[in-house]
């Protein structure tokens, strides 16, 4: 009624304290104007541009808001616009294509949404999945041909002693061949997946074709398999040879897994159709279960048990997983030895890829791998300009560059060059070291293998080996599994230059046009190559996003992107995540307190303490060793004393033959 009441005598009167009744006694001894009620009747069917809340009681919902054909005027911006049905059905996002509907950049919306540098910077986002055929197979003629519980036990035997190592180890029967696929295969090949699209995605996909290939692991040819579903099926190397460490058992599974490419057949053997009705034939009545003679199949890659030894037979693409250090305690000389044989078979031109696990220990063999490789600290410059590799045997048009992970040629900010750093109580927990993740989606026979009391339910310690009992859930399987497992890896990609005069003088400008030149803090790079690379998914509060990234000047750093930065920068930083690239800017750039050489001292007086401590304890074990052995000694002595004082007296009572014939019943021999 008040509102009424304004609009009558105007926006001046203000309503006075008390209640609506006396306000209206007020008014009531007022004379209103003829005129009045034909004005207020025109104002509620005229546009006006009074808000809502001022407009006569018994407007529609559509009329609180606006008029409609005077609201949808363009000219008139005064105040909220208001679209119908129609005009949202015909609108056209900006990141579609107006004509086709399709999206402009990017396999989605939300891509299309980000910066071209910010797409291009992306790693692969999508879930790795296994081919449906090649996981049918290892269920039906691998896995199902043992017994559930056992391939279980054998399984969780595996999970332990890797945890006990830190380090993936070789089968030496046939069950352990079946457990290592059954358990880890999987993951490797979603690590080793993920790291080629990488390296395909830096290099080019119209450029990267290696010509000759050589895999080396544990698996049954997990970087093959890898890098055939990459490449397609009409990949054809004139070289694939693959080096499985381990029992014969695991070469002839090997082989039925990669049987199950096509890109292991010749366009004449076999085509696609075939390769899929020959599928389709299994599934008709019932699938085929039971063992498959592998010497009839014929594949492309050549399996091996041991490298070639002829070291002229050069690799473009060189995959080594898992196998540069077999115990910790050979740290770093067995890292040393085993990644320059590995250089010696590499091509010019070529590519190392390195995989290794996602924890301290893979972190330490990575970091020496490049170190060894391009040998950082005798360098000035922190660009990523071909190093010369430093073992003479190979000679001296010999340049590496690392690909990926790192931005830099410095020397690594997280490298500790110990492991057993990592283990240092308090300050060992503060270490950070390099490595990401991917996720894949679990076929049958994973989520058969993860179920029950042993697989399914935690242990009680890392060492148990089965699950708490009563932890089970009721029913049958894993009812809250996941679908996909977790991969943690961290990983390396060397590239060794041209060898021909053309590159080795571009080679030699370079290092001495920017041999002394350092990229300082906050440098981000001009080409994908020098990009930050993102350790971990950002940190994100209201309006800012603080993103931990391992920049071109050789340190990890803090990016602060915040909306002032800019809309793009801001909604970009807040989609990355670990193993990015970061191609935009930031508000600020600082020095990140994670780099190691903020925890040198405590580390090395840690050390000292430690080595005190020890060096106690092996004082103390071998004084109680010597304490043990005396007393060990004593009883002997005493032993053999007694018996030579019983042989003392043997003698002398022998030697008295007068006693025999006193007492001839005692004396009776």
């Amino acid at each position: 009624m008040s509102f009424g009441l304004r609009r009558l005598f105007g926006t001046s009167i203000v309503r006075p304290f008390g209640s609506t009744r006396a306000v209206l006694r007020k008014f009531a001894a007022q004379e209103i104007p003829e005129d009045a009620v034909d004005d207020f009747e025109a104002l509620s069917t005229e546009a006006t541009t009074l808000p809502y809340a001022y407009r006569r009681d018994g407007e529609t919902f559509g009329q609180l808001v606006r008029d409609y054909n005077h609201d949808l005027d363009p000219s008139d911006s005064s105040g909220p616009t208001v679209y119908g049905f129609d005009d949202q059905t015909e609108q056209v996002s900006p990141y579609r294509d107006p004509v086709t509907g399709q999206v402009r950049d990017g396999l989605t919306a939300k891509d299309a949404r980000l910066h071209p540098l910010t797409r291009e910077a992306r790693v692969n986002r999508q879930q790795i999945e296994l081919p449906a055929e090649m996981g049918k197979a290892i269920n039906n003629h691998i896995l199902l041909l043992r017994q559930p519980k056992v391939l279980r036990a054998k399984a969780a035997e595996y999970y332990v002693e890797l945890r006990e190592r830190n380090l993936h180890f070789a089968a030496e029967t046939e069950a352990d061949a079946d457990a290592h696929i059954a358990a880890v295969f999987l993951q490797n090949y979603g690590s080793l997946y993920q790291v080629l699209h990488e390296l395909r995605k830096r290099v080019g996909e119209d450029k990267f074709n290696p010509r000759r290939v050589l895999d080396v692991g544990y698996g049954p040819a997990t970087g093959i398999v890898a890098l055939n579903e990459i490449m397609g099926d009409s990949f054809e190397p004139e070289v694939k040879d693959a080096v499985v460490v381990g029992p014969y058992e695991m070469l002839r599974r090997a082989k039925l897994i990669l049987s199950r490419q096509l890109a292991e057949y010749n366009g004449l053997e076999i085509s696609k159709q075939e390769l899929e009705s020959k599928v389709e034939s299994e599934d008709e009545d019932m699938e085929f279960v039971g063992e498959v003679m592998t010497k009839k199949i014929k594949i492309k890659t050549k399996l091996l048990q041991d490298i070639r030894s002829n070291e002229d037979r050069k690799y473009d693409l060189i995959m080594v997983t898992h196998q540069l250090l077999e115990r910790q305690k050979f740290f770093p000389g067995q890292v040393d030895e085993r990644v320059h044989e590995f250089f010696k078979r590499l091509a010019p031109g070529g590519h190392l890829v390195i995989v290794e696990r996602g924890n301290p220990l893979g972190f330490e063999i990575i970091a020496r791998a490049r170190q060894v490789a391009i040998r950082p600290e005798d360098s000035i410059s922190n660009k990523k300009i071909p190093a010369p590799y430093k073992k003479g045997a190979i000679g001296p048009d010999y340049h590496l560059r690392v690909v990926a992970p790192c931005s830099h040629h410095a020397v690594c900010p997280l490298q500790v060059s110990k492991p057993e750093y990592y283990s240092y109580g308090g300050v060992g927990k503060k270490l950070s070291f390099c490595h990401f993740q991917t996720e894949v989606v679990r076929p049958k026979f994973t989520s058969e293998l993860k179920k029950g009391l042993q697989l399914a339910t935690p242990w009680a310690t890392p060492m148990d080996g089965i699950g708490i009992k009563g932890e089970a859930s009721a029913g049958k399987g894993n009812p809250n599994a996941r679908t996909y497992e977790s991969a943690n890896y961290s990983y390396l990609i060397l590239e060794r230059s041209a060898n021909d005069e053309e590159s080795l003088r571009r080679i030699e400008d370079q290092i001495e046009k920017e041999g002394q030149q350092n990229y300082p803090v906050g440098y981000s790079g001009d080409t994908p190559d020098e990009w930050p690379r993102v350790m971990r998914a950002p940190m994100c509060k209201k309006g800012l996003a603080i993103a931990e990234v391992c920049a071109p000047s050789g340190n990890l750093e803090k990016w602060h992107i915040s909306r002032s930065s800019g809309k793009q920068d801001y909604h970009d930083a807040r989609k990355l995540k670990g193993g990015d690239l970061y191609p935009l800017g930031a508000k600020s750039k600082i020095l990140s307190n994670k780099n190691s050489d903020n925890y040198s001292e405590q580390l090395q007086r840690k050390e000292k303490s430690y080595k005190k401590v020890v060096k106690k304890a092996k004082k103390d074990v071998a004084h109680e060793r010597k304490v043990q052995l005396y007393e060990a000694q004593k009883i002997i002595d005493e032993e053999k004393r007694a018996e030579h004082m019983a042989k003392v007296l043997d003698q002398e009572f022998m030697s008295q033959p007068s006693m025999k014939k006193r007492d001839p019943k005692v004396y009776k021999y």
